[in-house]
């Protein structure tokens, strides 16, 4: 799957939490979580992803997680460990640790929506690291870039879309 789809999804899945906790942070949570396992791949849309500092000649392109990401892929090769349920149950304890509830459990359910895309792709993943796992048939699968992809996409944007109209209209303090 690609990145956009990843990040729409993961923060779809998350909506009932931004509800249940009050808290709509949680949708961006649930975004960057599900582009987290792809800080092993050279391509991995968080590893890309850039921040601009100044203005006119003085702007400057800041990526923050390119460093991470190197040294992540130094360690795991893509669609590895960082594709298990392992790595997504690690991911979701550090940020119990470290964050309030709703926090983690958007980082969790982000990270794991990420996975269960994948296991939706003719690749697979490695869900428990004893070879490929499939959450379809095989004549099911979606390919990257697909039609099908595409519905997932508009599906979760348009769920993420409606939660956001009244924070939007009443301000962000309103669930």
């Amino acid at each position: 799957m690609m990145g956009r789809t990843h990040a729409i999804f993961g923060a779809g899945v998350v909506v009932p939490i931004a509800l249940i906790s009050g808290q709509p942070a949680v949708i961006g949570i649930g975004l960057i979580s599900a582009l987290v396992p792809d800080l092993d791949a050279s391509d991995g849309a968080l590893k890309h992803w850039y921040i601009m500092i100044g203005s006119g000649k003085n702007k400057i392109r800041i990526k923050p997680f390119y460093p991470i990401a190197e040294i992540v892929s130094l360690f795991f090769k893509h669609r590895g460990f960082l594709h298990s349920l392992y790595a997504a149950i690690i991911f979701g304890v550090v940020l119990l640790i470290f964050t309030p509830w709703y926090y983690a459990f958007a980082g969790f359910f982000g990270y794991l929506s990420h996975i269960i895309l994948d296991a939706c792709t003719p690749a697979g993943v490695p869900l428990l690291l004893l070879g490929d796992w499939h959450l379809l048939p095989k004549h099911l699968r979606i390919r990257t870039g697909s039609y099908v992809e595409n519905l997932f996409l508009v599906a979760a944007g348009a769920l993420v879309f409606v939660y956001m109209i009244p924070i939007l209209l009443n301000g962000l303090n309103t669930p």
